[in-house]
């Protein structure tokens, strides 16, 4: 069903446009609309619900479900023309005066041009959800530069999550506690596993999507999964190193070893020579049953020509 939007403007509350919107549309969308009916540029339009500026990413469908009144306001051309060189490198937020560095705008479009920007910026602006959401959509760990709200906001952590699983650092515990954060942390980088919750650290789920990323991650999963066989393998196919955090008894392992053969990230003749280190170093002596000879010769054929 069509979402009716009307949009007024804003100094003289005349009828601009009224259009029938897709809810999916967001406000960059309606903004291209405008552009093609009314000729009136995107970059210089601004759309207000009441009082409020609407960032582009809104979705229309979450501000209203089946009519909706925008005002719109038209910046200064020149103005734009300054945020457009902001955001293409033309001018520098650095060289501009206290006033210019401390508007909104100005500041939303250097870091979208640069997000080492973020902790240049004021206190009240290192708290705008938009803007930091702008620089860690390029840069997941500069959510350590957030603020206040915006650093709690779960769409600037997921989004940086997206970008940098390591950027779970920088939540809150409640955050680090939870499943759907952790999934999207573990699943970017297996390294993350670490700096979850521990109650996450525990469950086999998020384990597993850790060591399929990464298999060292295996050293952070939780005792009562250090024995998890399906585990273990998995973390040897990801990265042999895992088998430094082992129990002993896998080294003895035939298919255990097979398996940290295939997560060998060595190529060649190298890669056969790192492999009977690790097994060296792992474990100072083998079982009769299933000597550093044996494991060898098992590996020896395959892994030359890998």
């Amino acid at each position: 069903m069509a979402l009716r939007v009307q949009v007024l403007s804003g100094l003289s509350s005349e009828e601009v446009a009224t259009l029938d919107c897709d809810p999916a549309w967001d406000v960059s969308d309606l903004k291209w609309e405008l552009e093609r009916r009314k000729n009136l540029p995107e970059a210089e339009q601004r759309l207000l619900l009441g009082t409020r500026v609407l960032c582009d990413k809104e979705r229309l469908g979450d501000l209203a479900t089946a009519a909706l009144t925008l005002s719109l306001m038209r910046l200064d051309p020149q103005w734009v023309g300054l945020l457009q060189d902001l955001r293409n490198g033309r001018r520098d937020w650095k060289d501009m005066d206290q006033e210019l560095q401390e508007n909104r705008e100005v500041a939303l479009a250097a870091v979208q041009r640069d997000p080492s920007t973020l902790p240049l910026l004021s206190t009240e602006l290192r708290q705008d959800s938009e803007i930091v959401l702008a620089a860690v959509q390029q840069h997941g760990r500069s959510l350590q530069h957030a603020l206040g709200i915006a650093r709690r906001d779960p769409k600037v952590l997921e989004a940086a999550l997206k970008r940098d699983g390591l950027a779970i650092r920088f939540a809150t515990e409640e955050q680090k506690g939870d499943r759907h954060l952790g999934l999207m942390a573990v699943r970017q980088n297996g390294w993350a596993l670490e700096l979850l919750g521990e109650k996450l650290k525990a469950e086999r789920e998020i384990v597993k999507e850790a060591i399929t990323q990464e298999g060292q991650a295996f050293k952070f999963a939780d005792e009562t999964l250090k024995h998890d066989r399906e585990l273990m393998l998995i973390a040897l196919r990801s990265n042999a190193e895992a088998l430094r955090y082992m129990p002993q008894e896998v080294r003895e392992d035939p298919e255990a070893l097979l398996a940290a053969r295939m997560g060998v990230r060595i190529r060649g003749a190298g890669g056969l020579q790192y492999f009977k280190s690790l097994l060296s170093t792992a474990a100072h002596e083998q079982s009769d049953a299933f000597r550093f000879s044996d494991a060898s010769k098992m590996v020896s054929s395959n892994m030359a020509g890998k």
